[in-house]
């Protein structure tokens, strides 16, 4: 299948893979409909994102969480 075909088919964005490849990011919600699209095509490995892809998801509560995991340090 061709890259554009793919990107239109499931996230309706013909140039997803070539941004992809020049370094763009992704949102968690994009994440998850390329998931659902993998896992709708019987991909064995849907829902597991690769560790090299991990960068690239744009995770819009990351400051929360990692503020809620590092102990407030008392001000002297």
């Amino acid at each position: 299948m061709a890259e554009s075909t793919f990107g239109r088919r499931a996230v309706n964005d013909g140039k997803l893979v070539s941004r992809l490849r020049l370094g763009a990011r992704i949102t968690p919600e994009t994440l998850t409909r390329l998931n659902d699209y993998l896992r709708a095509q019987g991909a064995a490995t849907a829902g597991k994102a690769p560790p090299e892809l991990m960068p690239l998801v744009r995770a819009t509560d990351r400051p929360a969480a990692a503020a809620k995991a590092a102990p407030h340090a008392e001000p002297r």
